[in-house]
C-alpha cells in the first residue's frame, strides 16, 4: 500500500517537475492599441511615417495605413487612419514594444505621448518564462494545471499551426500561453500564420490582454497620459490564473498522478457536470506556489522600474 502511494506521488511530482526548473521570468508590456481623434494628415509631420499605403485586412474600416514607424529604438508602430465607416475614431495606433526594460518602455510611451493625445484601447502584459531545460515540458505542465475562474468558458483551447510548430492555449479571452522563440526566427507557415519551428523555441510566454472596459473600470485609466502616471501592473495580480489539482476525494476530476493534458479538457470530455463542481473539487497545487509568487514579484518589480526617476542610458 505504501509502495503504491509512493509511486503515485512520484508520478505526480514528475508531471509538476518542469515548473520547479525555471531559470527566470521577465515581465513587460508587449503590444498596446490607442485611439486618436486627429486625422493622419494633421499629425504625420510629427510622426514621420516610413511607409504609407492603402488599407489592409488588419483594420479594414480605415483607408490609410502607415507601417512600421520607428520613433526611437525599441519599438515599432502601425497607424490606421481616415475611417470609411461611421462611429470610428479618426485614427487607431498599434504599438509593439520590443525593448523589455520597464524604464525604457516608459521613455518610449512618453515620446509618443508628447506627439499625440491618445486614449488607451488595450494592452498586453507578458511574462516570459525561461526554463532551464525543455520549454515544451513547461508548456505542458502549465496547460495541465491552469485554471482561470474568470473564463467565460470552462475550457482550454489548444492550437498548433502545423506539425512541428509552436503551440498556444487560451484561458478564456484574457489569457493565453504560447511557445516562443526569438523574433528573428519567426517564420510563416503554409496557412499564412507566423510562428516558430520546434527547434527555435526558447521560452514560454504567458500573456494577459487588458481590454478597454477593464482598463477604464478596474484600472481607472482613460488616456496614455493617465497610464504614465497611474499604471500599476500589480493591481491585476487577482486576475492571475491559478494552478490546480483535484482534491483527493474528488470523483469527477483526474487525480494528480493520472495522465491528462489539461484540467478543463479532461473535465469537459469525461464529465457532464456544471462548472461549480470543478470549483468545489479542485485545490491549489502547492508545487506552483513559488511560480505564482515569482509572477507577482515580477509585477511589483516592473511597477518599481516603470515609475523610477532614473533614466536608463
Amino acid at each position: 500500500m505504501k509502495m503504491k502511494l509512493l509511486r503515485k506521488n512520484i508520478r505526480s511530482y514528475l508531471y509538476d517537475k518542469p515548473i520547479l526548473q525555471i531559470d527566470y521570468i521577465e515581465a513587460h508590456l508587449h503590444r498596446m492599441v490607442f485611439s486618436c481623434n486627429e486625422s493622419f494628415n494633421s499629425f504625420k509631420d510629427r510622426i514621420q511615417p516610413t511607409i504609407i499605403q492603402a488599407k489592409t485586412d488588419i483594420f479594414p474600416d480605415y483607408n490609410i495605413q502607415a507601417m512600421k514607424v520607428f520613433l526611437s529604438a525599441g519599438y515599432s508602430i502601425s497607424i490606421y487612419s481616415n475611417p470609411n465607416a461611421g462611429f470610428k475614431p479618426q485614427t487607431m495606433i498599434s504599438l509593439v514594444i520590443t525593448n523589455n526594460n520597464p524604464a525604457k518602455q516608459r521613455l518610449i510611451l512618453e515620446d509618443l505621448n508628447s506627439k499625440l493625445e491618445l486614449s488607451v484601447s488595450s494592452f498586453e502584459f507578458a511574462f516570459d518564462i525561461y526554463p532551464r531545460h525543455e520549454p515544451a515540458k513547461v508548456f505542458d505542465t502549465l496547460k495541465r494545471s491552469a485554471f482561470y475562474k474568470y473564463a467565460k468558458k470552462l475550457s482550454i483551447e489548444e492550437y498548433e499551426y502545423e506539425a512541428g510548430r509552436n503551440r498556444t492555449f487560451y484561458l478564456g479571452e484574457e489569457w493565453k500561453c504560447y511557445e516562443r522563440g526569438n523574433d528573428k526566427d519567426k517564420k510563416e507557415s503554409q496557412d499564412g500564420k507566423e510562428g516558430w519551428d520546434r527547434k527555435s523555441i526558447k521560452y514560454i510566454r504567458l500573456e494577459f490582454t487588458a481590454e478597454r472596459s477593464f482598463i477604464t473600470s478596474y484600472l481607472k485609466i482613460q488616456t496614455l497620459s493617465q497610464l504614465l502616471s497611474d499604471l500599476h501592473i500589480l493591481r491585476i495580480h487577482k486576475k492571475l490564473p491559478v494552478f490546480c489539482i483535484a482534491k483527493t476525494k474528488s470523483r469527477n476530476l483526474p487525480k494528480p498522478w493520472e495522465e491528462y493534458s489539461s484540467f478543463f479538457n479532461v473535465y469537459k470530455q469525461k464529465y457532464d457536470i456544471v462548472g461549480r463542481t470543478i470549483i468545489q473539487e479542485k485545490k491549489n497545487n502547492p508545487r506552483f506556489e513559488g511560480f505564482t509568487a515569482e509572477l507577482i514579484r515580477e509585477m511589483a518589480l516592473y511597477d518599481e522600474k516603470f515609475h523610477s526617476e532614473i533614466i536608463p542610458r
